[in-house]
C-alpha cells in the first residue's frame, strides 16, 4: 500500500493540502491526442506520447497513412489541435482500430515515434527489463512449474539469495520426513503399504 500511495505522491500530497485534484478526462474527451491512450483491433492498447508536436504531427500523420490530416484547418496547429481535442481522438480511434499491435508497434519504432505499450499480464514472460532487473528469474530443478518465477524484492547488504528451485514431487521425502519424526523403517514402510501417505 505504501508504495501504492508514494507512486502517488504528488497528487497525494496536494489532496491531503486542500487541493482539488481534477479528474483524468475520459480517453475519447482527451484535449490532447498526441497523449493519449488507443485501442488496436486485437483488443491491445497503447499510449502515444508525442511531446514536441510541431515536429512529429506531421511525421504522425504520414506514419498512420493519414496525410490528409494536416490540410485539416481543425488540426493547423497545436493549438488548434487541442482545442480540437476530442475530434481528433475520434479519428486517430478509428485509423489505430484497423490494425493489430504488432503492427503499429513496429510503424512508432520505425518512425521514431514515442510510445508505451499498456501491457498484459501474458506479456511478463518477454518483459526484458523484468529480467535484467532481477524481477523475473528462472528457476531449477525437475519439478519446476515454469520457467521463470517472481522474485522477492527483498535484498539484504553482504547476502547472496538462494536461487529459486521447483518443490520436490509429491512424496518425494516421505521417508526422510518421517524418519526424522522418529517413525522406525518398519513402521513407514507399513503407512506406506496401507496408503497413510504416498512416496
Amino acid at each position: 500500500m505504501s508504495n501504492g500511495l508514494w507512486s502517488n505522491a504528488f497528487y497525494a500530497q496536494a489532496a491531503l493540502a486542500g487541493v482539488e485534484v481534477q479528474k483524468r478526462p475520459t480517453q475519447d474527451q482527451a484535449p490532447n491526442a498526441m497523449a493519449n491512450h488507443y485501442r488496436c483491433s486485437d483488443g491491445r492498447w497503447f499510449i502515444l506520447a508525442l511531446l514536441n508536436e510541431d515536429l512529429q504531427w506531421p511525421v504522425l500523420v504520414r506514419a498512420i497513412g493519414r496525410p490528409d490530416l494536416t490540410d485539416d484547418p481543425r488540426f493547423a496547429t497545436t493549438t488548434i489541435r487541442r482545442q480540437n481535442g476530442p475530434a481528433l481522438v475520434a479519428i486517430l480511434n478509428e485509423v489505430f482500430a484497423q490494425r493489430d499491435w504488432p503492427y503499429w508497434k513496429t510503424v512508432f519504432q520505425e518512425n521514431r515515434l514515442t510510445f508505451g505499450n499498456v501491457s498484459i499480464m501474458e506479456d511478463l514472460r518477454d518483459d526484458e527489463q523484468m529480467r535484467e532487473s532481477g524481477a523475473l528469474v528462472p528457476v531449477a530443478g525437475d519439478n519446476a512449474p515454469c520457467e521463470l518465477t517472481i522474485d522477492s524484492p527483498v535484498r539484504l547488504d553482504g547476502e547472496r539469495k538462494r536461487p529459486p528451485v521447483g518443490a520436490p514431487a509429491l512424496g518425494a521425502d516421505t521417508r526422510a520426513v518421517l524418519q526424522g519424526a522418529g517413525y522406525s523403517a518398519d513402521e513407514i514402510e507399513t503407512l506406506i503399504a496401507t496408503g497413510v501417505v504416498r512416496t
